[in-house]
């Protein structure tokens, strides 16, 4: 189960809790802050661009060419719009795929600490898809690339003077950091930002705290009964998060869960929990489903918890945040007052189920009190055929939970009975690059990593497609320097098929 954050109703808010804990941390005194003329003042020679700091907008990514249409942006010093002294720096995006960017090289760590505080002070307006980035890129003594956080710091709404804070932890063996102001760096769309006052300092923290998800929403009225109970259970439609800190909405209370399936096929039913005062051992069980076509057997469903785990938001990225992550068979939870727990039930209707309605009850209980639940499932009078020549799937990293022998085999026929027909195949399968008459050549020689030789080589179902293997734009980055030239990912430069031997 994945966890898109943009799912969230629009008036949620992930807010930092490094922003939270700006005091807690161990300060560094303003003239340690290593960052040269971090307030812009100082554009000794007057040519518009603030001492210590570069400007580029025509090239900004190694993926930039010179035939692209680019339109300079509105940048430099501004002594109009400031938050201290008398300069900021302006960066104003009219077009989606016009980006530019401030760098400073070569910033200094202040201090040995395992995690740093960046922080910076940010006004934004004319927001239109386009957002404001703070980078970091982290460099070895040789100016070795590390590795980097395009996102420390990021705005996209339009705000008057706000102060934006990251806690970044560079990779073992950073010297020194690259820094970058970059305006539209996603390429989306229009912005204006001003940015003032940048610190890099110093904290005693050894762990970053995670993110928190604030909802500002108010607890819809409640009965007394709800009260009394100490929680009420509201329904959670699956293709939202409930994260911990969600709030439900009066329309969520007091439903009756629906949900509609055909013969065969797996359908979830997602619910949730928010816990008025601290609850020891929830759990939650339901009936089976019955009704006029007949009743369907109680193996039919598979109840589970969400468990949640402290994860990154994107892999290029240093934010953690509690995440809703996996589905879990059902156990007792404890579940702290003012929060949400998620429960996510699987029905699977069996192949020979009589179409019709059928009726169940979930009942959730915590120590002497409990909520019950109404359920009703449709079952489908037709099956649903396979469209021939598609193939869905997901992602998959060769990797499962378990060291069990054949569960990389089991999880691909688990995937397989939940309506997928193929799989992308990320990682190391094999494939050698050479020069031939100033071309690159990859040749793919069919070695997949152990984990998975066997489960590929026997595949989950005869009717699966092959698995589809995709090179990443950071294969591609790694062919440009043999060749000299740029690289395509267009169809035409695809091979029709990857098999041990051939190549493209």
């Amino acid at each position: 189960m994945s966890a898109d954050l943009n799912s969230l109703r629009d008036f949620a808010a992930l807010v930092s809790l490094c922003m939270l804990l700006a005091l807690v941390c161990v300060p560094a005194s303003a003239q340690d802050n290593p960052i040269a003329n971090p307030g812009f003042e100082l554009d000794e020679d007057a040519d518009g661009l603030p001492d210590g700091w570069l400007f580029s907008w025509q090239k900004t990514m190694n993926t930039d060419t010179d035939d692209m249409d680019r339109q300079e942006p509105d940048w430099g010093i501004d002594e109009d719009i400031f938050h201290s002294g008398t300069r900021s720096i302006r960066l104003g995006v009219q077009r989606p795929g016009d980006d530019g960017v401030f760098s400073q090289e070569n910033v200094a760590l202040p201090g040995e600490a395992k995690i740093y505080r960046l922080s910076a002070w940010i006004k934004t307006e004319g927001c239109d898809g386009g957002g404001l980035h703070i980078a970091v890129v982290y460099q070895g003594t040789d100016g070795k690339w590390l590795g980097a956080n395009y996102d420390a710091i990021y705005m996209a709404r339009d705000a008057d003077w706000r102060r934006g804070v990251a806690l970044i932890e560079p990779p073992a063996g950073t010297d020194h950091l690259r820094l970058r102001v970059w305006a539209n760096f996603r390429r989306k769309g229009p912005i204006t930002a001003w940015v003032d006052d940048l610190v890099l300092e110093a904290t005693d923290l050894e762990q970053a705290p995670p993110m928190a998800h604030l909802d500002p929403a108010p607890m819809p009225p409640l009965t007394d009964a709800d009260r009394a109970r100490g929680f009420v259970p509201f329904a959670a439609n699956y293709i939202d998060v409930v994260m911990p800190a969600i709030v439900p909405t009066a329309g969520q209370l007091n439903s009756t869960l629906r949900i509609f399936a055909t013969p065969g096929e797996y359908e979830p039913i997602s619910f949730a929990v928010r816990a008025l005062k601290d609850l020891s051992g929830m759990s939650a069980r339901i009936t089976p489903f019955a009704g006029a076509p007949g009743e369907l057997p109680s193996a039919a469903v598979e109840a589970g918890v969400v468990r949640r785990m402290i994860r990154k938001m994107h892999p290029r990225t240093d934010a953690m945040v509690d995440l809703p992550t996996l589905i879990e068979p059902m156990h007792p939870v404890d579940v702290p007052a003012d929060t949400s727990q998620w429960f996510w039930f699987t029905v699977h209707v069996p192949e020979d189920a009589a179409p019709g309605k059928y009726q169940a009850t979930v009942t959730v209980a915590a120590g002497d009190a409990s909520a019950e639940i109404p359920v009703e499932l449709e079952v489908l009078p037709f099956t649903l055929d396979q469209p021939e020549g598609i193939a869905w799937g997901m992602y998959d990293y060769n990797r499962t939970f378990s060291d069990e022998p054949g569960a990389m085999l089991a999880k691909y026929q688990d995937m397989f009975a939940h309506g997928m027909t193929s799989v992308g195949v990320c990682g190391n399968h094999g494939a050698e690059c050479s020069m031939a008459d100033g071309q690159v050549v990859v040749q793919w020689t069919g070695e997949t990593p152990p984990s998975s030789r066997g489960s590929l080589a026997s595949w989950a179902h005869p009717s699966m497609a092959p698995p589809t293997v995709a090179s990443s734009a950071r294969f591609s980055r790694k062919l440009r320097p043999k060749a000299g030239l740029r690289s395509s990912s267009s169809p035409s430069t695809r091979p029709s098929s990857i098999a041990p031997g051939s190549s493209a």
